[in-house]
């Protein structure tokens, strides 16, 4: 049995082996101690017990408060964990804000977790400013979950990210079917990668009503992918996988250049709206792609709009600004999606350069009455209305839902009730009715 186990801060560790850092055993001391454990003789059942640890929120801490402060905290988050931990447990940083305990034959495991949760996300005092973080953690078993080191991390960094969907600041233990999900993951990652250049993805279009004419003017993009096994895959499918492994960027300039060439065979007065993904947003070659599909298929900067996140206002505010600053130079839209239940506040609709807010379907679908929600839509729409923003409602249904919207001062709509998204070639029709009153019979109706 492995009996001179690292003590956390230990004096006799070699430089070598030391995060520079939080003084603690670093990676290589931690990947080297884990096969001295697994592979040692045992003639009990004694298992060890391998447990990865991420912040949660460190990167927004590191980036508004500073390198110096993120720092600071991770001494004294290394500090409270090792706290928690006995003599003959390993404790190392693996790198960034990511730890790792190696425990041997414990039965709290689930137990000591919990402190650690509870320990981490109590408020620090750096320079005197309250910082708060959270940790997610991840548990697997040796020899239960795997039989080597290798698979052994492999198995507790699947909890970890089991743990951070979960909704973070929790732990969660390894199970086979983790790997299972992983694999089928990857596969269709690769799947992804090759569906932009087989042109399996297909772009449909959903018409937007103007509230006050009642005139359709402008269209909402929606992705599909027609997958040759799994069928026809919407948007939510595989959108956040795409955001996670970056393909993300081929997807949305593929997209960008789809929507392009259709707007060309379209009306002048055709508005294509394009969901933006903050990575892409993000890109150092997204203006230049812009720019660069405008010119393939002539089109003019104020018949696209791109649509972003709320969470894009809350980053680096100057880095934002002048990328929006440079879309509106060359006349494109901008418009932010699902306003209304992020944290961004309405006064930052008016630090930024929009030309339109859709609304959060959860405020605004239909059996949603609620003094609260219809109270928001209302100050969202006249805070519109005053800055020159127009608002938009998704999921119309019915021409009751149609005559609240209208009451509570919002500008555009969209819906079933209309149409649903639709492919290039199915809206030809409505295309060419661009001048023409849309069919859905609304109501005078004047009670909510």
């Amino acid at each position: 049995m492995i009996t001179e186990l690292f003590v956390p801060g230990a004096p006799d560790l070699e430089d070598a082996y030391r995060d520079d850092l939080t003084k603690i055993a670093n990676r290589r001391f931690f990947e080297r101690r884990l096969n001295e454990c697994l592979a040692a003789p045992s003639e009990t059942d004694a298992t060890t017990i391998l447990l990865m640890l991420d912040l949660d929120r460190f990167k927004a801490v590191n980036d508004s408060l500073g390198h110096a402060v993120g720092d600071s905290l991770l001494c004294r988050v290394t500090q409270r964990v090792a706290s928690q931990l006995s003599d003959t447990d390993t404790f190392a940083r693996l790198g960034g804000d990511e730890f790792g305990i190696i425990l041997h034959d414990r039965c709290d495991v689930s137990d000591l977790a919990t402190r650690i949760i509870e320990l981490v996300q109590r408020t620090y005092l750096i320079d005197g400013l309250p910082v708060n973080v959270g940790v997610s953690v991840g548990v697997a078993v040796f020899p239960t979950d795997a039989k080597d080191p290798s698979h052994l991390m492999r198995c507790a960094d699947l909890a970890l990210y089991q743990a951070k969907s979960a909704g973070r600041n929790c732990f969660v233990y390894f199970e086979q079917a983790m790997e299972v999900k992983a694999r089928d993951k990857r596969e269709m990652e690769i799947e992804l990668r090759k569906a932009v250049a087989m042109r399996q993805l297909e772009v449909h279009y959903r018409p937007q009503i103007d509230i006050k004419s009642q005139k359709l003017f402008g269209l909402e993009t929606v992705l599909l992918w027609k997958h040759p096994q799994r069928g026809v895959l919407d948007a939510a499918s595989f959108i956040p996988l795409a955001e996670e492994t970056g393909v993300i960027i081929a997807v949305g300039e593929w997209a960008l250049k789809a929507v392009c060439r259709e707007a060309s065979r379209w009306p002048e007065e055709v508005v294509v709206a394009l969901r933006v993904s903050p990575l892409q947003f993000e890109s150092n070659r997204f203006f230049d792609a812009v720019k660069q599909s405008l010119a393939t298929y002539g089109i003019k900067g104020h018949r696209l709009e791109l649509e972003v996140t709320e969470g894009i206002l809350l980053r680096d505010g100057k880095i934002v600004q002048t990328m929006l600053e440079r879309l509106r130079s060359i006349g494109i839209r901008v418009a932010i999606d699902s306003f209304g239940t992020g944290i961004a506040s309405l006064s930052q609709m008016v630090d930024f350069p929009l030309d339109k807010i859709k609304i959060a379907k959860s405020l605004v679908e239909e059996g949603t009455t609620g003094i609260k929600e219809r109270a928001i839509v209302r100050a969202i729409a006249a805070l519109g209305a005053s800055l020159g923003i127009s608002t938009v409602v998704d999921g119309v249904t019915t021409p009751e839902h149609l005559s609240r919207i209208q009451m509570d001062g919002c500008s555009s709509i969209q819906g079933c009730l209309f149409s649903e998204a639709v492919s290039a070639d199915m809206l030809k029709t409505r295309v060419s009715q661009l001048t023409m009153p849309m069919q859905s019979t609304t109501t005078s109706e004047t009670h909510s």
